[in-house]
């Protein structure tokens, strides 16, 4: 994998990674909840826990370093390269 491969998988890992805490941050919100399952349900924010496998793991791993709302990570065979200096 060369320089520019692994900056692409940097700002693809950013995207995903900003992506999840929108959705982390619009679960946190009731109506959200309802209009996308049909129901109401009461989250638990001690036990949030994100998961993930291969480049998804890797995204979970960085959602638990940077989102002070995720506070358990599973990451299942993680991509890992370096994605930082």
């Amino acid at each position: 994998m060369d320089i520019a491969d692994v900056s692409q998988m940097k700002a693809k890992l950013n995207r995903r990674e900003d992506e999840l805490r929108s959705l982390i941050d619009n679960l946190d919100e009731r109506d959200f909840r309802k209009r996308s399952i049909g129901v109401f349900i009461e989250l638990d924010w001690e036990t949030l826990t994100v998961l993930g496998h291969g480049f998804g793991g890797t995204t979970a791993l960085h959602a638990g370093i940077n989102n002070e709302k995720v506070r358990y990570v599973v990451s299942l065979s993680p991509w890992l390269l370096p994605v930082r200096e």
